[in-house]
């Protein structure tokens, strides 16, 4: 894992200088997917979407750049995720999706763990009213953020990140903006036991994977500087 890990900051520096775009490339990449997924569904071959998933991401959107996203926060004014040092999360979620207490619980213990270390976002999709019903349980250390399809002032983000591949979702992001995992079916919480410490422990590993890249970025930028 830790030879991996180290292969993936080497090439994470690399790609720097050969910037992808996630936008450009689920622009470029999303269609034909989802026409072949389609197919797999109907065809009730569940592998087989699970296959092509896995090849679009590894192929076409692992690495990508995640441009700057400027969104609304629930408490009030805007979060933009070029401030930010540390990796992020962007958690995708709906209003109209029943709350889950336990899950909010599970968000706020990971980012509670890792404060000063990953920020966490979760972003709903639906007007602020309707918002603040369903997230009234987020600690301090999570951000929630929304955005109101009404009022089209973000439809390339709508675009992007919600038309592309729904909510729940969770996209790991590096410190370099770069994308590292993404789950398509973000769910911390179920009534299957082990499948929720299954979710937990994967959340967690993906996140380590972006701890230890940014302490070899950080490692990388003292280098250079001497």
């Amino acid at each position: 894992m830790f030879t991996i890990l180290l292969l993936a900051s080497t090439f994470l520096t690399y790609s720097q200088d050969n910037k992808v775009y996630f936008n450009d490339a689920i622009s470029q990449h999303l269609k034909p997917y989802i026409k072949q997924s389609n197919l797999a569904f109907e065809n009730k071959d569940y592998e087989l979407a699970e296959v092509l998933f896995d090849s679009l991401f590894e192929n076409h959107l692992l690495n990508t750049f995640i441009p700057n996203l400027e969104l609304p926060k629930l408490s009030g004014g805007d979060l933009e995720t070029d401030d930010f040092e540390n990796p992020f999360l962007l958690i995708t979620k709906t209003t109209w999706d029943f709350p889950n207490e336990k899950e909010i619980e599970a968000i706020n213990t990971i980012a509670q763990a890792y404060r000063n270390q990953v920020e966490v976002i979760v972003l709903y999709w639906g007007p602020k009213k309707k918002v603040k019903q369903v997230t009234g349980g987020y600690n301090r250390y999570v951000t929630v953020t929304y955005i109101d399809e009404t009022e089209n002032l973000s439809n390339s983000i709508i675009k992007t990140y919600k038309h592309s591949f729904g909510a729940p979702a969770c996209f790991f992001v590096s410190s370099t903006k770069q994308l590292m995992a993404l789950d398509r079916k973000f769910s911390l919480f179920s009534f299957d036991t082990s499948q929720t410490k299954k979710s937990y422990a994967m959340a967690e590993n993906h996140i380590k994977e972006l701890i230890f890249l940014f302490e070899e970025f950080k490692k990388s930028l003292l280098t250079d500087r001497q």
